[in-house]
This record gives structure tokens, sequence and C-alpha cells, in this order.
């Protein structure tokens, strides 16, 4: 007999599928001695009526529910979903069935069990079977009532991230202050951090939303990577785990499998970059910056370490060198994402943080600093040049509406921003924001002729070349342009027809109240060094029959991963000035 109320440690026992994963993993964790907090599970049988059955278990629901509040040292619960075909290895669900927290007694925990069960009825679950292909149903549907954790910090981590290409032993978590309940549904802010280790346990902070106390920060997440690789080492398969902290303990909320990684778009082959030559082992900006250098388009003094120099020969080159300004230091890798950057005021300080921060794996740039006014992201193919502007810095997780310049045959079309945009300024005094006003035809035509030598000079570098058509990043100082970092692109084709009705996504479970038809304005809330996290979205956007626009540009980073996944994005011009000239009318 399946359906029933079962103690949470005894589904593990039973190895019968119906439970659905959520519940049994739990289950056998707890049963291996991990801190999973105590409760029960509730099964139905989803062919049944629902007040039936929970007619036929209130006896045992209210016995099992006043076992756990007298053995409990909180009498709040929380009521969770663990349906049959739930976190399998094909098919993970996150999000998608309800939960409910601060269950406070026996009938707002009726209530809560009652919505959890009725979550899977909802458009949204036939929304997500849809988009992973799957012709599957429901049929048992687990409900699991536990402990609620008062946590001091939460999150997800991921044993590996899940792109094919990333080092296989770096873990990465998001980390949140008190439960992660509102995290897990895309409504607050967390801190990233990439975990490793090798002959020591490392950890460095990619996106840093709040403070924490360093030596409590070592210790949560030197905790956390060991319980994580235990868990690993039970299941035999990389996880998705959500967690708790609290008294000095990790408790366990969830563990599933990863998804299968995703492979990229382009082959491996095709990823390196053949005007380059060797040193791909340095990673691409170690080699981009190199060429643009060799070929006079970074017109600034810069050195160069590979990853296996020593940190006291980079000091001592560093501390003896004619660099008469502030400092730039960036590091560049063929593995890892989401690298630290600084600026700094002087060579020492530059000598430090390099002591202090750099991994073996990682090569090193080190620049006189460019006070950027404008950034620029550049398409380059045989027949094709598409740049793109936004005033100030323009990072990976940058929402800034840009402004895009075509250039195709004797054609340049031109579609300006039409409102003021809220700019970043960083250098090394710190970030500031300034409003801009917006481009007029006038500016965008001068500043177009400025460049355009520029833009023919890399036709040439790459004329002959295999690696076309090609993404290419820049800066300005309003007197020279400084070439920062290249790579290969999946070919770019739009249509300059816009779309005038648009649903926004920003999360997964905006795809519930989409009515499959109207096209998608992708607003995804990704932060730098976060880019990965967009996987997440990589089912649901494959399986759209529709256009999918993005507003902060084709070229920027966001856009650039989904394409490398298959995915075309489209830019949305609905905020622009459109302007159409020749190229004899530019020069005259």
């Amino acid at each position: 007999m399946i359906c029933g109320v079962r103690e949470l440690e005894t589904i593990c026992k039973e190895h019968s599928k119906c439970f659905g994963n959520k519940a049994a993993n739990l289950s056998y964790m707890l049963f291996r001695s991990f801190n999973v907090l105590p409760g029960f599970c509730i099964t139905f049988d989803l062919n049944e009526e629902y007040n039936a059955q929970i007619k036929r278990l209130k006896k045992s629901i209210d016995k099992a529910y006043k076992k756990l509040l007298q053995t409990s040292t909180n009498s709040v619960v929380i009521v969770r979903s663990s349906a049959d075909i739930e976190d399998s290895e094909n098919i993970l669900f996150p999000g998608i069935f309800k939960s409910k927290k601060h269950v406070l007694n026996i009938d707002d925990l009726y209530r809560a069990i009652k919505e959890c069960v009725y979550s899977a009825y909802v458009p949204r679950v036939k929304s997500y079977i849809n988009a992973h292909g799957k012709s599957l149903k429901i049929k048992y549907f687990t409900v699991i009532v536990q402990e609620e954790l008062d946590a001091e910090y939460s999150g997800v981590i991921f044993s590996q991230i899940p792109w094919q290409g990333y080092c296989n032993n770096t873990m990465l978590s998001q980390v949140v202050q008190y439960d992660n309940y509102e995290f897990t549904k895309g409504l607050c802010n967390a801190n990233t951090y990439a975990l490793t280790q090798k002959e020591t346990f490392r950890y460095r902070c990619i996106e840093k939303r709040f403070n924490i106390n360093c030596v409590k920060e070592s210790k949560i997440l030197h905790e956390l990577y060991r319980v994580v690789l235990g868990i690993k080492d039970i299941f035999s398969y990389n996880i998705d785990i959500e967690w708790g902290y609290k008294d000095e303990q990790i408790y366990i909320f969830q563990a599933r499998h990863l998804e299968k990684l995703i492979p990229h778009h382009l082959s491996t082959h095709t990823r390196k970059i053949n005007a380059f030559g060797g040193l791909s082992e340095q990673g691409l900006k170690y080699q981009s910056m190199q060429f643009f250098r060799t070929n006079k388009l970074f017109p600034k003094p810069v050195l160069f370490f590979r990853k296996e120099t020593r940190v006291s020969q980079i000091s001592d080159s560093i501390k003896q060198s004619f660099f008469t300004g502030p400092i730039t230091v960036r590091y560049s890798s063929n593995r890892d994402v989401g690298l630290p950057r600084a600026f700094l005021d002087s060579p020492s300080d530059a000598a430090k943080y390099i002591a202090e921060t750099k991994n073996d794996n990682w090569s090193v740039i080190v620049y006189e600093s460019v006070d950027i006014l404008d950034s620029y992201e550049l398409y380059l193919d045989h027949n094709k040049i598409i740049l793109e502007h936004v005033p100030g810095m323009w990072e990976s997780d940058s929402t800034l509406m840009t402004d895009t310049i075509v250039i195709e045959n004797d054609n340049i079309y031109i579609w300006g921003v039409k409102d003021t945009r809220a700019v970043k300024y960083e250098n090394f005094l710190g970030c500031h924001t300034e409003d801009n006003p917006p481009p007029t035809l006038t500016g965008v035509l001068k500043n177009l002729i400025h460049i355009f030598p520029v833009l023919e000079s890399l036709q040439d570098l790459f004329e002959n070349s295999e690696d076309l058509p090609i993404n290419i990043h820049f800066v300005s100082d309003n007197e020279n342009e400084y070439f920062l970092n290249c790579r290969v692109t999946p070919q770019i084709e739009f249509d300059i027809n816009q779309e005038s009705s648009l649903y926004i996504i920003s999360d997964i479970s905006d795809f519930s109240q989409w009515d499959g038809k109207t096209s998608i304005l992708f607003r995804p809330r990704i932060h730098r060094g976060e880019e990965q996290f967009l996987w997440e979205f990589v089912p649901f956007l494959r399986k759209v029959d529709v256009p999918i626009f993005i507003e902060f540009g084709m070229l920027s980073h966001p856009a650039i991963v989904l394409r490398e996944f298959g995915i075309p994005i489209i830019p949305t011009f609905l905020f622009h000035n459109y302007y159409k000239i020749t190229k004899k009318e530019l020069f005259n």
C-alpha cells in the first residue's frame, strides 16, 4: 500500500520510486546520519479523490504531527512537496510545486497539505513537463512535514558547475542571510562563492551582496564543502543541494541530481582562436590582450604573467615597472568563471593584491588603468559588423539598454536609446553612478567616423581567418580605444522589424503565466560572475517557438552564453530612435 503516513526516516527502506526522490533522498541522508530535520510524509494517489484520502488518513496525520512536536526543538513546521517523478536525473521541478513555511497549528497544517497536493494541477507543472519534452504523468504525490529551521544562513550549492568545459573540482554556492525560501523563488540577492580543495580548502567570493564576518564565512563554507563531498560520495553523482546553517551545523533541506552537463553549441576545437596562436592554456583574456597589444590596439603599458609564474616574481616585476598611474589587475583562465578584478592605486598595492588573491590556475594581466568613459561590444563577420555601446562600464550584469549600429554591405542601421541612462563608472577611487543623456545622431556619427578605421583594421586582421564570426570587447577614454577580450561566437542574424507586445521573463516561475504565444523579453536577474546560473533557463528557452528578445545587448555576456547553448537572442528596439544611412553618406 503506497498511500499513507510514514516517518521520514523509513521512506528509504521501502526502495520505492513512488515517494519521489526529494523525500527518498532526505530519508536516506537521515539514515546515513547527515543533519536532516525530523519529520513525516503523507503520500496521496492523484487518481483518487483528495477529500476521501485525507479523511482516511486524518488519525495517522494527527498522531504523526503530535509526535513531531514532542520530539522537535521548534513547534513551527514547514510543509513541502515530493512528486513521484520529481528530482529524477532528467526532470527536476525546481520550485515548481508548492511549499508552505511557518505552519503553526493543526488547522494550518491541513490547509498547507491541500495547497501542496493541489499544486500538482497548476498550469506551470504542465508547462514544465512540456518544456522538457516529456509525456509524463504524476500518479503519487508525497507531502513532507518537517521541523522548520530558524536558520542563520542558508542557500544552494552545486557540486559541479553544470557547463561542459569548466573545472570539475569547483563547487558553486550561493548564500543568503536567514532562510532561503525567498531566494529559491528568485526574490532576494545572495553572495556567490567558488569552493575548491587541493592541498587545502580555498574559496573566493564571486559576487558580494551582503557582509558576513570573515571567520564565520570561512567556517560555514568549509563545513558546507565537507558535507557536500560526503553526500556526493554516497549518491555517486553530482548534486544540487539546498541547505541551512545554525549553531555551527549544516542542515540539508534537499539534495537532487544536478542536471546533465549542458554542452556548448560550439565544439571544443572551434572555441580556440587560431589567429592568437598558442598559449590557450593561459585563457582567452591573456591571449586576447597579447594579440591586441602586438597589433597596437592597447596603447598603454601592460605586463603579462603566465599562470605558472611565482607570485614573488610577479611582485618584483610590478614593483620595478614604469607604471605612472593607477593600475588594473585582471586574471585569465581557460576553465574558471567570474574571476576577480581590481583597480589599485600603486604598484605595491597591485603586488599585495595578487599575493592575496591569485590562484595557481590563473594567468595575470597588469596594466595602467583606463579611465573608461564608454564600453563597446563588437561582432565581426565576413560581411557584417555589429557594434553595441553603453556609456561607462559594461559588465556582465549590466541592464543598460544599448546603442546599436549594424553595418552590412553599404548600409548602416543605427538605433540610439531614447531615454537617459543611469551609468556606472568605476576606478581605483571607487564606483559612482551618473545620469547620461540619450545620444544624438550627430554624436553617434562622429563617434562612428572616429572608430571606423579601427573596425577596418580588425577586418584585415581576421580577413582570412576561420575564427569568424568573432566577438570583441573594448573600451574608450574618449582619446583612444583599448581592446580587452575576444571570443568565438555563433553567427548572428536578426530581423529589424520589432514586436509591439512582449512578455517579460525574469525567473523560471514567470513561465507559469506565459500564454505560449506572446514573444518573450528576457530579463534574467543575473549578477556579475553568476552567468553560469543561466543554465536553469535553458530547458525552457529551447522549447520556445516565439522570438526571444533582450534589451541590454545581443552582445552582452548573458546573450552570448545563451547563443552558445543554441538559443537565438534578438535585440529589442522598442525604446530607441532608428536611422538608416549609407557608408557614402557617413563620410560626406
